[in-house]
């Protein structure tokens, strides 16, 4: 599938921003502990969701649509930890069921998770954390066999501060009714936001907001809930960053700007004009932007999600800016669709990239490489000159919901063709 695009149109008008993937897809797996339901509201309906949820009914997991991005998940009828090799080929996210199965059943069988392209992502950590805890590991064939008969370790140290493995850690100790202590933990807000939907469940945490967590669960018997997941922080710093190239004027509704703070003082450096009032953004810019220099890191500093969209915002700017993406190599490949289009950019190395403006863009066929890199390049073709075409388009689809309806309704020239 790809995606025909006319840049040039100014864009202006109001999107009102979805739900956090990165958090209602960890929710999902969680559901696998409780024999209560779980009822979560503001899930955003994109593909790596519609995956999540598949694994979780392939297992025996009960999903009851209520309405637009409105479940009830329910996982009294799963019975073992046996995952579907073939659907959790598609998500490297899935290995967040890794926790609460392992927790609930005392073994599991996880097929290597996939997803997108961006570099070696092994998943050496989420080994290591659940080794520590007492589990025993063999590799068979493409699979992990993971056992576990007794808890060695109440007090586990992570190797790096990873999101999913700290989501795995999280997941598993609310199942048990003893205290588990976790150190090095990531502290992003869908993490904390997964906190808050256990706590409603009835898990009790000392420490939240910080990298030390105690962690008391509650054997297995959880509370019915209802959790509305918190707005995409991904997705809101995407469209404020097409709101500022484009020079237009663009409204975000339904967002935690609080949740951003490095992001949008790099977007103001820039020369953007930011207004916050409640839980809407006004984006705006005038002329030429800065230069400025970008370093990715985990929260709270500048989200390497974030990384690829902000490139644009580079190529408009009066001098040198300098990317150093931190967390994944491979993840800067995506300058060279840029460059066809008339970027002035060079890859040092794996990490560091520079990038030399202003430049014009011009239309051309380019591809998509991953999610994050999809959407740079449908914001580059939108201030393009002349008409691009963008192949592979529905990468996109996983982690934006509505995209295409919200590009078009600030104006936007777009049309998806097979």
């Amino acid at each position: 599938m790809d995606l025909e695009v006319f840049g040039g149109s100014p864009l202006k008008g109001e999107i009102r921003i979805s739900g956090a993937k990165n958090a209602a897809m960890k929710m999902i797996a969680a559901a696998c502990l409780s024999s209560r339901e779980i009822e979560l509201k503001s899930v955003p309906e994109i593909l790596d969701i519609k995956t999540m949820l598949e694994i979780f009914q392939n297992l025996g997991g009960e999903v009851k649509r209520e309405g637009r991005g409105h479940f009830i998940l329910l996982g009294k009828n799963i019975k073992n930890g046996n995952l579907n090799f073939d659907i959790v080929s598609k998500l490297r996210g899935s290995i967040v069921f890794l926790g609460p199965l392992l927790a609930r059943f005392k073994e599991v069988i996880l097929p290597f998770p996939g997803g997108c392209q961006i570099g070696a992502r092994p998943i050496d950590t989420h080994l290591r954390l659940f080794s520590d805890l007492g589990a025993e590991i063999k590799e068979e064939n493409g699979t992990y066999r993971l056992k576990l008969k007794r808890i060695k370790s109440k007090s586990v140290i992570l190797d790096e501060l990873s999101v999913t493995a700290t989501e795995n850690a999280i997941l598993f100790a609310s199942f048990y009714n003893i205290p588990l202590e976790f150190r090095a933990l990531a502290l992003e807000p869908e993490i904390i936001d997964l906190i808050e939907i256990l706590q409603k469940m009835g898990v009790k945490f000392e420490g939240v907001g910080t990298p030390f967590l105690k962690i008391k669960g509650t054997a297995g018997k959880f509370k019915r809930v209802f959790h509305t997941v918190l707005p995409d922080r991904i997705e809101t710093g995407t469209w404020a960053i097409l709101a500022a190239v484009s020079k237009g004027r663009t409204v975000l509704k339904n967002n935690r700007p609080d949740t951003l703070d490095s992001f949008f003082n790099k977007l103001e450096q820039a020369g953007a004009k930011i207004d916050l009032k409640g839980d809407k953004i006004t984006v705006s810019a005038k002329g030429y932007f800065k230069p400025v220099d970008i370093d990715t890191r985990t929260y709270p500093g500048f989200p390497t999600d974030l990384q690829a969209p902000f490139s644009i915002i580079m190529t408009q700017a009066r001098g040198s800016s300098r990317i150093f993406e931190t967390l994944f190599e491979d993840r800067l490949q995506y300058l060279r669709e840029l460059k066809k289009m008339g970027a002035n950019a060079k890859i040092l190395n794996p990490h560091t990239a520079v990038i030399h403006g202003p430049t014009v863009l011009y239309g051309k066929t380019i591809h998509t490489l991953d999610l994050r890199a999809g959407a740079t390049l449908v914001l580059a073709a939108l201030i393009a000159r002349g008409k691009s075409l963008i192949k592979n388009i529905e990468i996109v689809d996983r982690g934006y919901e509505d995209w295409e309806e919200k590009i078009k309704s600030l104006g936007a020239k777009i049309k998806r063709i097979s």
